[in-house]
């Protein structure tokens, strides 16, 4: 059986900003989904995450976008690496690139504003935390972008796992379609 853990009422305003600013990316949709299993020392504990992206808004990503699948390692709060074996279309995705997390100004452009640091260029996506979980989801888009990524427009979804007893670490894995300008 599925258990949902929450965070007490009293943190939910630290909470929110530290979601915000750092990449506690509490974004969410309860509509159903997978489910995660993570184990502590004593504990199993299964949770159940929606991942149900949205229809994209510009026909262009649709039709010509290229496949995007990147898993990050958050080492700390708002700061970690790509995980070898990200992809866009056919070629690498930011191959030991990193990435750094700064707060947005609003649901509507993002409260996580997340630049990935690749030698090829910075791509610098955005989504809004909604959801109080250690596993979260929610959709992102592209902000803007310099190198290879100049002029890039995209959209996908985020999924991220904070585990309870991970001092801020955990992973997330961002999906969906980026069309280059070039």
């Amino acid at each position: 059986m599925a258990t949902a853990r929450r965070l007490p009422a009293p943190f939910l305003p630290a909470v929110l900003l530290v979601a915000g600013m750092l990449v506690m990316t509490a974004c969410g949709d309860d509509s159903g989904g997978g489910a995660v299993e993570r184990v502590t020392s004593t504990v199993t504990v299964t949770e159940s995450v929606t991942a149900t992206p949205p229809q994209s808004r510009d026909p262009r990503i649709a039709t010509a976008g290229l496949a995007l699948r990147v898993e990050t390692r958050v080492r700390r709060l708002g700061v970690g690496e790509v995980v070898d074996g990200a992809i866009l279309g056919d070629e690498a995705f930011c191959a030991g690139g990193d990435f750094r997390d700064q707060h947005g100004d609003s649901l509507d452009e993002g409260l996580v504003i997340k630049t990935f640091r690749c030698a090829e260029g910075r791509l610098t996506v955005a989504f809004s935390p909604q959801q109080l979980s250690y596993i979260q989801s929610c959709p992102w888009h592209v902000v803007e972008g310099t190198g290879r990524f100049a002029g890039a427009v995209g959209e996908g979804w985020v999924t991220a796992e904070f585990p309870e007893d991970s001092n801020g670490g955990g992973r997330e894995t961002m999906t969906g379609a980026i069309l280059l300008a070039k």
